[in-house]
């Protein structure tokens, strides 16, 4: 295991006035099927806290209406319009489910704040309808409604770069696998301690493209279309109008559920590129290593290399030493006399030992 992450840190609350929707209540439903024409949902909800919006999971599937081979309606989604208790309205849409095709796929989002202060206790009116209008029919299988509140966000700051230890086939938006690799990978596991929408934003160093890609429950590499919930393109062709070099996930996230995102090279014949991310929610995260710079390489004195305790000591630098000097791929930690962490793959030599002992002589925040 290369460690990938030059920086890990809480950068506790957000500027004054941010604020990310929290979960107050939980509703199961029934699979909901709706075309052009809107279908009309009830649901009432019992918290005692005032809402600000809505949320909703599920499976989004399409039904019928395809007529093009599988690739048209291209852009089909869906809208919902919101009717409050109080007859407050608003309507979320059109990419509830972001960039996406006529293949199924998860929906896990939340809605913006469109009430002002509605009534946590009371019945709740959606309804669902084709966006755009495509004469197809659509579904929302085993659906739960959340209702939400804002709270103040929290975010958490970390960088590294794609391991070339690490390598794969990464997904083509949500139903293929691309054919631009094998491309190399950094992926960061965490929980949250507070359910509710979360904004996952990645920024490369250097504007280039990029991909990330969000797994629920588990991740495995050789197989990256399944727990797949959610991606950004960081290319500049997102619907939600992301610049080159940045790459966005809006996603409703549960305490619970461990979830995996996954920091991707966008091609076999793109550079790896060091980035910036930020995780900003209604709560902070859980289950993140102590990490603290790239130097902290072990949480005891017997190299248990990867098993960082926050820590930089002697026995890190000693665990590091061992492995530079039999030449261990995870020494190479460096391709370049600049000491970009996790930019290796030309062979352990001294520039990867010069680079190490710059970040081990830091030490931790």
């Amino acid at each position: 295991m290369r460690i990938t992450a030059a920086l890990v840190a809480l950068a506790g609350l957000a500027s004054a006035g941010a604020a990310a929707p929290k979960i107050i209540d939980s509703v199961i439903g029934a699979d909901v099927t709706f075309g052009d024409t809107p279908t009309s949902v009830s649901v009432t909800f019992a918290a005692s806290e005032t809402a600000t919006g809505v949320a909703v999971d599920g499976q989004w599937e399409f039904v019928s209406g395809d007529s093009g081979g599988g690739v048209f309606p291209w852009s089909l989604d869906m809208t919902i319009d919101v009717t409050a208790p109080d007859a407050q309205t608003f309507t979320w849409g059109p990419t509830i489910g972001g960039d996406v095709t006529i293949a199924d796929y998860p929906i896990a989002d939340t809605s913006q704040a469109g009430l002002a202060g509605a009534p946590g206790a009371g019945m709740y009116t959606l309804e669902f309808r084709n966006q755009p209008a495509a004469g197809g029919v659509s579904r929302l299988a085993g659906p739960t409604f959340h209702l939400a509140t804002e709270v103040a966000d929290v975010t958490f700051d970390y960088s590294g770069s794609p391991d070339p230890m690490s390598s794969w086939d990464r997904p083509f938006f949500i139903e293929g696998v691309s054919g631009l690799g094998p491309v190399a990978f950094d992926v960061f596991e965490f929980s949250v301690d507070v359910s509710g929408g979360y904004t996952l934003e990645s920024t490369l160093d250097v504007v280039d493209d990029h991909f990330t890609f969000l797994y629920r429950g588990a991740f495995d590499p050789a197989q990256p279309l399944v727990n797949l919930l959610d991606y950004g393109l960081g290319n500049g062709s997102s619907p939600f109008g992301v610049p080159r070099g940045t790459s966005r996930i809006e996603a409703l996230l549960f305490e619970g559920e461990t979830y995996f995102w996954v920091t991707s090279q966008w091609a076999s014949f793109k550079p790896l590129i060091p980035f910036s991310n930020s995780i900003t929610g209604p709560g902070p995260l859980s289950g993140v290593g102590p990490v603290c710079s790239p130097a902290d390489i072990t949480a005891d004195s017997t190299c248990d290399f990867g098993t960082s305790d926050g820590l930089i000591t002697l026995s890190d630098f000693a665990c590091y030493l061992a492995l530079w000097s039999v030449g261990d791929p995870n020494a190479d930690v460096t391709a370049t006399s600049q000491c970009v962490f996790g930019s290796g793959g030309d062979g352990v030599d001294l520039s990867d030992f010069s680079c190490y002992l710059s970040e081990w002589s830091l030490g931790c925040p």
